[in-house]
């Protein structure tokens, strides 16, 4: 299962990074296959037909906003059906401008669901439409699905009543009855108002499930949507009596519902297996919480890269340790006879240093305490320029002092001038003994410490 899981992240990576480019190429299949199909059916206009045109259109259409796509293939098909019928066209523009309005003002952000929704019943594959807007849109997704069944059967619609361009020249006088027996076959189509109805079941009907706080609430509500669409389409062909294929329904209907369980599998998977339910309350309320949390997964590229970076640290300070426990332990028995006769290896050294290295601390810690510190460098000398000095100040108290004879007798001219011949290598003492400056002070605390 948690292969399934890192494809989806994979997957996911993927869609992520290239979001823009995926998004478009969708857009431009999706528009391409709606001038296609409009093309095919009220055609008549055989410029607007060409392939080269509708690939340019879906092209450009593919940069637009989701409103703006509508409106460029509700443009299209009133410029296709203007080459066949001034009236017609206008009656159907506006229809659709009707439509047009109406979804903009409820769900303006669904337009890809009111294009996908004719193509879809176009290739008779209506089934995933109201699946796909119940589990990822809202009550309101009723609103543009209903204006995309609306605009495939009033197309459908022109096309049974104008089959090609002769024959409405041919039945100018006719045109009135052409344009009354088309609003006929739209308005009066029991065909178009059951899809709809199924449709707008489907979808709130599934809001609702999924919005109920119980376990696997949105997979519970995808099949519920599917036996209700399934039940809604045979009892509309039961009672009108429509020409629905029972089988193909079902299998179309099913093949759909797994198409959405994908698409759900991608956009959300929850672990309920560790669902947490929380109480608590603030002045006003008192909140009942329910948090599931989502199954997650790296992708295995990244896990691995990171696993073996991981180990390659691990093995390099693994090698690194080994070497300094070695190295430490040569130089812990450098002075004594080793006991082993084999060379130092990781594990021995290991062994060694829980063994052996209490008792050279002990060792060590004896020794200092008879070691005499020693002190190096420039704050050395100063120190022992301090030392000097207050000795040669504690010698001189002890030495007479000049000017206090210790008897008196006269002192000739010729002691003088010895006695100034004689150097001294003492200063004279001063009254106060003199105190150290504060930067020696300073200094012999530096050294000190």
């Amino acid at each position: 299962m948690m292969f399934v899981f890192e494809i989806r992240a994979k997957l996911t990576e993927i869609y992520q990074k290239y979001d823009f480019i995926i998004k478009t190429v969708l857009k431009f299949l999706l528009m391409f296959f709606a001038f296609s199909k409009i093309s095919k059916v009220v055609g008549y206009n055989t410029s607007l037909s060409a392939k080269v045109l509708i690939i340019a259109l879906s092209a450009f259409s593919a940069f637009l906003p989701p409103s703006l796509m509508v409106f460029a293939a509700v443009v299209y098909v009133f410029l296709q059906i203007l080459t066949a019928s001034v009236l017609i066209a206008v009656t159907v523009m506006m229809i659709f401008l009707v439509l047009y309005l109406f979804f903009l003002r409820f769900t303006p952000k669904e337009g890809l669901a009111v294009i996908a929704t004719p193509v879809l019943m176009s290739f008779g594959f209506p089934y995933l439409v109201p699946l796909f807007l119940g589990m990822f849109g809202s009550v309101l997704s009723v609103v543009p699905a209903a204006c995309g069944v609306v605009a495939f059967y009033i197309l459908r619609a022109v096309r049974n009543n104008i089959i090609t361009i002769d024959e409405i020249k041919a039945l100018k006088d006719q045109a009135l009855q052409i344009y009354m027996d088309i609003l006929d076959d739209f308005l009066k189509n029991p065909q178009m108002y059951v899809v709809m109805a199924v449709f707008a079941v489907v979808i709130i009907v599934i809001v609702l499930v999924r919005s109920l706080q119980m376990d696997y609430a949105f997979e519970i509500s995808l099949g519920v949507g599917t036996g209700v669409m399934i039940l809604g389409y045979i009892i509309g062909s039961l009672k009108y009596e429509m020409d629905f294929a029972i089988g193909a329904m079902l299998i179309g209907s099913l093949f759909s519902m797994g198409i959405v369980f994908v698409c759900l599998f991608f956009y959300r998977v929850l672990n309920y297996s560790a669902v947490e339910r929380v109480q608590f309350e603030d002045e006003r309320y008192y909140y009942y919480v329910t948090a599931v949390p989502k199954i997650t997964t790296g992708t295995p590229k990244k896990a691995i890269r990171k696993i073996l970076a991981e180990r390659r640290e691990e093995d390099d300070n693994a090698e690194e340790g080994e070497e300094e426990a070695i190295e430490a332990m040569e130089s812990m028995l450098a002075g004594n006879k080793s006991p082993y006769k084999k060379p130092l290896s990781a594990s021995l050294a290991k062994r060694l240093r829980k063994d052996v290295a209490p008792k050279q601390e002990d060792y060590a810690d004896e020794d200092d305490e008879d070691d005499e510190v020693v002190i190096k460098g420039p704050k050395a000398e100063q120190a022992g320029l301090a030392f000097l000095k207050t000795g040669f100040d504690k010698l001189k108290a002890f030495l007479p002092k000049k000017g206090k004879p210790t008897r008196t007798r006269r002192v000739t001219d010729e002691e003088e001038e010895d006695d100034e011949a004689v150097p001294s290598y003492f200063a004279e003492p001063s009254e106060e003994p003199d105190e150290p400056e504060e930067s020696d002070k300073r200094d012999e605390d530096e050294d000190y410490e």
